[in-house]
């Protein structure tokens, strides 16, 4: 990525989101809907596995923080631990949802976090949509 021209880090601390909520319900629930539709016994029991350990694994979702640092790295803070991170190409950035790709460690993983607008206070959505835009400029 370009250099960040910032001078201070940006510090998010991501609240839980009933926006978020609902569109993981809304998602499952359309993945639920397909059930009648599929012919094969198997097929019902994918579908439905994958919806409930989808639930499972986001019931409890932890507090994360995030810490833009000056220089473009990233920090992830969740479950006690810092995670030290930097931005992937393939961000998408838009007035009700930011995605950012960051690949964690210099692993050849990406994590995907979401960010809706009630996670944020307005002004600070506004500043990270802001620098994204300006990190994925060339």
């Amino acid at each position: 990525m370009s250099s960040n021209a910032y001078a201070a880090a940006l510090r998010l601390e991501l609240k839980p989101s009933r926006l978020r909520r609902y569109w993981r319900w809304l998602t499952h629930l359309i993945a639920i809907a397909t059930v009648p539709m599929l012919q094969s016994f198997w097929l019902i029991a994918i579908v439905l596995t994958v919806v409930l350990l989808s639930l499972y694994r986001s019931r409890g979702a932890a507090e994360i923080t995030l810490l833009w640092h000056s220089d473009g790295h990233w920090s992830l803070f969740e479950n006690d631990s810092e995670i030290d991170a930097i931005l992937a190409e393939g961000a998408f950035i838009q007035p009700w949802l930011v995605i950012l790709p960051l690949r964690l460690d210099n692993r050849h993983r990406v994590r995907h976090i979401a960010i809706f607008p009630d996670m944020l206070p307005a002004q600070d959505f506004r500043r990270l949509r802001v620098r994204l835009r300006n990190a994925n400029t060339p």
